[in-house]
């Protein structure tokens, strides 16, 4: 990017003063490796690289999609990638040993910045008419025992389509899940999330219900990394928030909307007549936070849903023990 581009989108918040800006310069380079869902609301990491928040830090950060989330959690684990941006329930099944598969050594995640709410909506095939013709069906989720499918459950129980009376089946990250949704009839429904709610939308498939609805506060999305690399890199991880927040703040810059869209379509395959109404999702109610900060009321919920259908069975409510806020709390006073 082009200084003077990168000078303009810094003015257009004026979060980068001139003490910040020396101190940036004087860091030392680092390399910040950063895996994600291929879902919209990883736009202030699109943001920071192609607008240089992250360069303005001195971090050269490379991205990547993940096919699902235990390839994550397992790269994450093994050390191939520094932060994931991810469901926060990843964080919480690998630590307590409920995750899809044994990671070795055992994880070890901390929550070290906040997301959003994920806009998660349940969407079924067009001859899906009600939840309960869910019954008997196959329905398509990231992984059983981790991440979104909690939430999918605990809807089904609602509205009166309980265990036993369905299928869960592990079909991949959210673009894979809408893919096998909308191109067979193996699934009969999944949770999707922006922008592949209104691609489902677009394609004619049925909205079953909302989960923000459903289950109000829900932290979905979160920032996470291991605990022995926010330790040893601690002044990496809070240039990495600071840019993060930085982008963030560009983004929900009124006058930044037709750019920030415009990076959706680039980065999120998100196409162009439908970037607008992603980009409202994204920063609307159960959007991104402005701030990146961490939603207690809604980790607790996503520990409620994990001591319901978590296996082994486990009474989890206490958040505090899988977060670390130090650095974003250092991050937001620079």
């Amino acid at each position: 990017m082009k200084r003077s581009h990168f000078l303009a989108a810094a003015a257009s918040f004026g979060g980068f003063g001139l003490s910040r800006s020396l101190a940036s310069a004087q860091a030392a380079p680092a390399d910040v490796r950063v895996i994600f869902f291929g879902v919209a609301s990883n736009l202030p990491v699109w943001c920071g690289n192609s607008l240089g928040f992250f360069a303005h830090e001195n971090l050269n950060v490379t991205a990547s999609v993940t096919p699902n989330s235990v390839y994550m959690m397992q790269h994450l684990n093994a050390g191939d990638f520094e932060i994931a941006h991810t469901a926060v329930d990843n964080c919480f099944a690998y630590d307590e040993g409920q995750g899809e598969v044994t990671l070795t050594p055992p994880g070890d995640f901390v929550t070290v910045m906040g997301g959003d709410s994920g806009e998660l909506t349940v969407w079924a095939r067009p001859e899906i008419s009600s939840w309960a013709d869910l019954r008997g069906k196959t329905l398509a989720v990231d992984a059983v025992t981790t991440g979104y499918a909690f939430v999918l459950q605990r809807m089904l129980d609602m509205n009166g389509v309980h265990d036993g009376e369905y299928r869960l089946a592990p079909a991949g990250g959210t673009p894979k899940r809408y893919a096998a949704l909308a191109g067979s009839d193996t699934y009969a429904a999944a949770v999707l999330t922006p922008p592949f709610d209104l691609l489902a939308e677009a394609h004619g498939l049925r909205k079953l219900g909302s989960a923000n609805e459903a289950l109000g506060h829900y932290q979905a999305y979160a920032g996470v990394t291991r605990r022995s690399w926010a330790s040893q890199h601690r002044e990496v991880l809070v240039r990495y928030i600071r840019a993060y927040i930085a982008a963030l703040t560009w983004v929900y810059d009124p006058k930044n909307t037709d750019v920030a869209a415009s990076i959706l379509v680039a980065n999120a395959h998100v196409p162009a007549d439908l970037a607008s109404r992603a980009l409202a999702e994204i920063t609307g109610p159960g959007g991104m936070d402005r701030r990146a900060a961490i939603d207690l009321q809604g980790m607790r919920t996503v520990l409620a849903l994990r001591s319901q259908y978590g296996k082994p069975q486990k009474t989890l409510t206490d958040p505090s023990k899988y977060i670390d806020e130090s650095a974003l709390n250092e991050a937001m006073r620079a």
